[in-house]
């Protein structure tokens, strides 16, 4: 695997090797990754995962994720045998509490603020809000108490509409589950979409035989939305994941090898 430094330190258990311009993690031992049924760890030194069927694995450490810093991901991944399925490589997030930070918390859509037409009271499964055309299909959650400027991101005060239904000067919202809660006249709402994790180190969808590289760089946060490339906004921490074999109907269970997972943090 090419390296991002020539040079390094080793050490064990995901200490980290110090270089010049950082510090460099490598996830090769069980004790690196948070157990699972599905990974196998095999070779000589006992390095290599060998996971099969659909299986997301989380590192046991979080790292800190620090304004002007550059986060390298890498991983060598090689189907072995099954049905082809994509496998993913990147970060779960977290914020200062500890709270996980899903898509949908920063997936906004910007200009769809509206607001709440008619009091919605505990129990209720309908909320009637002002038009706005930004309210097209797509929308995943409905963000409460919303903020023009997104300063509320991420936001964890949401509600998932199962129907969305145009009326003229008025949007009616359909819930599946009673609302929790009251929701005043004049609450302004913002439409979210949704979406996986942070995707830095890329994806490909994989055949038996067919080895590749994950690889890619985040730096910095993004404004809003989840994006590979930027921390989503109040992003605190963060945990290598990776979806392996991420596919759930398939007949012949696929079976991949990863090694090499690393990553490098540079001041």
């Amino acid at each position: 695997m090419k390296k991002f430094f020539a040079a390094v330190v080793s050490v064990a258990a995901l200490s980290g090797s110090l270089f010049a311009d950082g510090v460099e993690y490598k996830l090769e031992n069980a004790s690196d990754w948070q157990k699972s049924s599905a990974v196998k760890w095999i070779g000589k030194e006992k390095d290599v995962m060998e996971v099969t069927g659909p299986a997301g694995l989380h590192s046991v450490k979080m790292f800190d994720v620090v304004p002007g810093k550059v986060y390298k991901l890498e991983a060598e991944v090689k189907m072995l045998s099954g049905e082809a399925a994509p496998t993913y490589l990147g970060f779960k997030l977290f914020d200062k509490q500890g709270r996980v930070i899903d898509a949908h918390m920063v997936n906004a859509r910007p200009g769809s603020e509206t607001t709440v037409v008619k009091p919605v009271k505990a129990g209720d499964k309908v909320m009637v809000i002002k038009a706005n055309p930004l309210w097209t299909p797509g929308v995943y959650a409905v963000a409460l108490n919303a903020k023009k400027d997104l300063s509320d991101l991420p936001n964890y005060d949401l509600l998932t509409p199962s129907k969305i239904t145009a009326k003229g000067q008025e949007i009616e919202l359909q819930f599946k589950n009673p609302v929790g809660k009251d929701i005043p006249a004049g609450t302004v709402v913002r439409a979210h979409t949704g979406g996986g994790y942070m995707y830095t180190g890329g994806f490909r969808n994989l055949t038996p035989g067919q080895g590749v590289e994950l690889k890619g760089t985040a730096k910095g946060f993004s404004k809003y939305n989840m994006t590979a490339g930027s921390f989503a906004p109040g992003a605190a921490k963060a945990q290598i994941i990776m979806l392996v074999n991420w596919k759930w109907d398939c007949k012949q269970k696929p079976v991949t090898v990863i090694k090499d997972v690393e990553l490098e943090i540079e001041k």
